[in-house]
C-alpha cells in the first residue's frame, strides 16, 4: 500500500532517517522525497548548482526584451544585412561603396531590410514558428579596380541579434558561456554560414565560431552550440595585410551574434534559411 504523510525535511539529510521508513510491503511518499531532498544536502565547499541557460525568444516584431531574458540582461532587436545596403536598411551598402554596380550585389528578398530594422517579426506557417527566416541571393566575389578579389565588400547577406540594443555587452560579467542555436536546413554547399560574434572593438571585421582554423562555421541542420573559446580570426585576415588591425576576439564587448551566407568566388548562390531556439549558454 502507499501511505504518505508529513516529516520534517532537514531530517533527510540523515540516511539512517530515510532507511527508517522502509518497511516490507509499504511504500511511503516521503521515501521519494527523501530522494529528492538528500540531492540537496551538501556539504561545506560544494559549488552552487549552474545557472539555467537562458532562451532568448523574440517578440512579434522580432525584439528580444530584458524583462525576458533573466539575469542575462540581453535585450535588442532582430535585424538583417547585405553587402548591399547599409547598418539601416538602406542603399549604398559596401559593394556599391567601393565601385559595384548594384547587379553586381547580394541582395535580401525577405524580410525587407529597409523595415527590418523596426519590425523583423518570426515567420509563422499554418500557426508554426519557423524562427527568424531570411531568402535571398549571395553575390560571387568579383575583383576590384586593383584585380584583387574583393570579398571584404562583397560578403553576403546576413541576419543577427544584438544583446545591449547595440552597444557593448559583457558575457562574462553575465554568465553567459555561448550561444546554442537551431537551424532549419543546411549552410548553402559552396559559400556556407558564418556564425559571428561582433564586438565593440572589431566593426565590421568579426571573429566568428571557428573562425582561427576555417572560413565557415561548422554549422549543420538541427541543433548547434559553441563557447567563447571557439570564437576567432577572421580566419582569411591571419595574418592581416599591414594597413589592416586586427582585434583578438573579446566577449565583454560583445555587440551580438550574425548569421552570414559568405559569398564566393564561383557565382551567386540562392540561400534560405531559418534560426530558431536562440540560446544564452550559462555551463
Amino acid at each position: 500500500m502507499i501511505q504518505a504523510f508529513l516529516v520534517a525535511i532537514p531530517s533527510f539529510c540523515q540516511p539512517a532517517a530515510v532507511g527508517a521508513f522502509r518497511r516490507p510491503g509499504t511504500v511511503f511518499a516521503v521515501v521519494v522525497a527523501g530522494a529528492v531532498a538528500i540531492t540537496g544536502c551538501g556539504g561545506p565547499g560544494e559549488m552552487p548548482p549552474e545557472a539555467a541557460d537562458q532562451p532568448l525568444t523574440p517578440d512579434a516584431d522580432g525584439r528580444v526584451d530584458r524583462t525576458a531574458t533573466g539575469t542575462t540582461g540581453i535585450e535588442g532587436h532582430w535585424h538583417v544585412e547585405s553587402d548591399s545596403t547599409n547598418f539601416s536598411g538602406m542603399a549604398p551598402g559596401t559593394c556599391q561603396m567601393n565601385g559595384h554596380d548594384i547587379s553586381q550585389c547580394s541582395r535580401v528578398i525577405t524580410p525587407d531590410p529597409a523595415t527590418a530594422i523596426t519590425s523583423f517579426p518570426p515567420t509563422v506557417i499554418n500557426g508554426f514558428v519557423l524562427g527568424m527566416c531570411v531568402v535571398g541571393v549571395v553575390a560571387p566575389v568579383i575583383r576590384d579596380a586593383n584585380g584583387n578579389l574583393d570579398s571584404a565588400n562583397i560578403w553576403g547577406l546576413s541576419i543577427g541579434l544584438r544583446f545591449n540594443a547595440g552597444q557593448a555587452y559583457d558575457a562574462p560579467a553575465h554568465g553567459v558561456t555561448g550561444i546554442a542555436f537551431d537551424i532549419d536546413s543546411e549552410p548553402p554547399p559552396r559559400g556556407g554560414i558564418r556564425v559571428l560574434a561582433p564586438t565593440a572593438t572589431t566593426a565590421g571585421r568579426a571573429a566568428w565560431w571557428n573562425g582561427a582554423t576555417e572560413d565557415t562555421s561548422p554549422v549543420h541542420v538541427g541543433h548547434n552550440e559553441f563557447r567563447w573559446a571557439s570564437v576567432g580570426g577572421p580566419l582569411l585576415l591571419t595574418p592581416p595585410p599591414p594597413s589592416y588591425a586586427m582585434t583578438p576576439f573579446d566577449p565583454t564587448r560583445l555587440i551580438g551574434i550574425e548569421f552570414a551566407a559568405v559569398s564566393d568566388p564561383y557565382g551567386p548562390e540562392t540561400v534560405s534559411f531559418c534560426i530558431s531556439n536562440l540560446t544564452a549558454l550559462r555551463n
